[in-house]
């Protein structure tokens, strides 16, 4: 269900959205919708301000694992 919500985000094409994505992946548990929230990033055409911060992210959580 998440991953379809994160998918439809696509459809507001505003990287805002990203913000508060990127605090929740830094935690471990999220750590699964990685592909999905860097896919989001790819497709509304984030800036790379935001792609990396996405990479160190998912970094974070995985160090956390």
């Amino acid at each position: 269900l998440r991953i379809k919500a994160i998918q439809s985000l696509a459809n507001f094409n505003d990287e805002t959205v990203l913000d508060d994505l990127i605090v929740m992946l830094e935690s471990k548990e999220n750590y699964d919708f990685y592909y999905e929230i860097n896919s989001l990033a790819t497709k509304i055409n984030a800036n790379q301000k935001y792609m990396n911060q996405i990479r160190q992210a998912g970094l974070n959580a995985m160090k956390s694992k």
